[in-house]
């Protein structure tokens, strides 16, 4: 079934400040404070975590899509949330710990627009895939706030675009954009502004329509470990979670699929133990 031929259903958002529509397996979450370029509250950061939250055991949700109303993705963090930072308040041990979104065993694509600094910066370099309108200006000025890097976003940063440009980018401190973003390794895609949402559902919709949840789950996981382990760690662990697989239900419905020419019709992502099997958890370090 193509993207445009798909029908949306609005849900249930704990805020206003943080909206949802699920579309045929592919959940739109859109920070909605355009009027401040979407920056952070207290309220919205808990928003968009426990969204996030319910999303990665909702098996109707495969594929999550995270992208700003208005003009602009997301432009750090509201006063009043950093001045509750600052007062060293308590936080939610996982509500505000963006780097939770890593741990949710589905894709998840940033489709920034606009402005994208602070916290936004951090919000979508946790995300899996980031795709970017033209106009986006992207970037982390900690720096030149004399501050360190936050929600440690370092992890991803490092990962996506090695120590040098990684440091490079933080030292410099400038917002890309456009072709810069894409050559740096901050984006997988930049496209012009009208593209953007269409471009990021489209995407979202392919891989929807077409993966196993089981498999992106495992993938997921296994690169995310990958950086963690050597190289016969990563073996062992794969031979264990290919045996699985071949033995497993969404092998036997791909090669049904084939044989009858037709789209596979893989099962949601349910209990955890179907996908990681824990006779393969001893093969790499946790």
């Amino acid at each position: 079934m193509q993207a445009n031929e798909q029908t949306s259903t609005a849900a249930m958002s704990p805020s206003n400040d943080v909206l949802i529509q699920l579309d045929a397996g592919v959940l739109l979450v859109t920070l909605n404070r355009p009027d401040r370029l979407n920056a952070l509250t207290t309220d919205s950061a808990n928003a968009y975590m426990q969204i996030m939250l319910d999303a990665s055991v909702n098996p109707e949700v495969r594929v999550i899509v995270v992208t700003g109303a208005g003009k602009g993705f997301c432009a750090g963090a509201d006063m009043g949330y950093l001045a509750q930072l600052k007062d060293g308040q308590p936080r939610a041990e996982k509500l505000q710990r963006h780097w939770f979104t890593t741990q949710i065993p589905k894709p998840v694509i940033a489709a920034i627009n606009g402005a994208c600094v602070g916290i936004g910066f951090v919000i979508a370099m946790m995300c899996d895939m980031r795709i970017a309108a033209r106009s986006a200006r992207v970037g982390a000025g900690f720096a030149r706030l004399g501050l360190p890097l936050e929600n440690g976003v370092a992890w991803p940063l490092v990962r996506s675009l090695g120590y040098s440009r990684a440091f490079q980018h933080l030292a410099v401190g400038t917002l890309q954009s456009g072709d810069a973003l894409l050559q740096s390794g901050l984006v997988n895609e930049v496209v012009d502004d009208a593209q953007l949402l269409p471009r990021a559902m489209e995407l979202a919709h392919e891989i929807a329509d077409n993966c196993s949840p089981r498999s992106l789950a495992t993938l997921k996981r296994q690169l995310l470990r990958a950086a963690q382990s050597s190289l016969p760690e990563a073996d062992r662990l794969s031979d264990g979670l290919m045996k699985a697989a071949l033995a497993g239900d969404d092998f036997k419905e791909a090669m049904a699929a084939k044989k009858e020419m037709r789209a596979p019709a893989f099962a949601p992502l349910l209990d955890e133990s179907v996908w990681w099997p824990s006779e393969v958890e001893g093969q790499i370090g946790k």
